[in-house]
Order: C-alpha cells, then sequence, then structure tokens
C-alpha cells in the first residue's frame, strides 16, 4: 500500500516520461489523459486507505480508554459525587 505522497512522487514521474513521448510522438495525448485519470484514482484510494487506518486507530483507542480501569474509578468517583449533590439538594 502507498502513501498519497508516494503516489504523487510516483505520477509526477510518470507524467514527465509521458509528455516527453507524447512531444516525440511515441504515445498519444489519449495514453497521458488515461495516465492522469488513473493516477487520480490511485491517489484517491491510497487517501482511503490513509483514512480507514486513522479511523482504526482511533476506534482501537477509544476502545482501550473505555477498558482502562483507571476511568473505571473516575466514573466511580463521579457518580459518588452525583450521588452527594442529590443529597445535598434534598
Amino acid at each position: 500500500m502507498s502513501t498519497p505522497l508516494e503516489v504523487i512522487e510516483e505520477g509526477e514521474r510518470e507524467l514527465k516520461t509521458a509528455h516527453a513521448d507524447m512531444f516525440k510522438g511515441r504515445v498519444s495525448a489519449l495514453y497521458v489523459d488515461k495516465l492522469v485519470t488513473s493516477q487520480t484514482l490511485e491517489l484517491l484510494q491510497a487517501l482511503h486507505d490513509e483514512l480507514e487506518g486513522k479511523k482504526l486507530i482511533a476506534k482501537t483507542a477509544a476502545q482501550f480508554i473505555n477498558r482502562c480501569p483507571y476511568n473505571d474509578s473516575i466514573q466511580d468517583q463521579q457518580d459518588n459525587l452525583q450521588a452527594l449533590i442529590k443529597k445535598i439538594r434534598v
């Protein structure tokens, strides 16, 4: 899996070569257009993969935080404080 930056750098190299070949008559403008479209799709896929990876990391971190015993003790203290506040108000 390539990063978006790697996809962009590789695309730039391919386009430079393709443009040079086009001016020398080795490839058509249609080929260059298809190459650009292909690179755009590759970049979108790399961006999607990166975003999905970040979502997975965030989800895993949230699950860890929710399971952390430290959070349970904080929640217990908050519950006790809420109960005390209710008693004081009555």
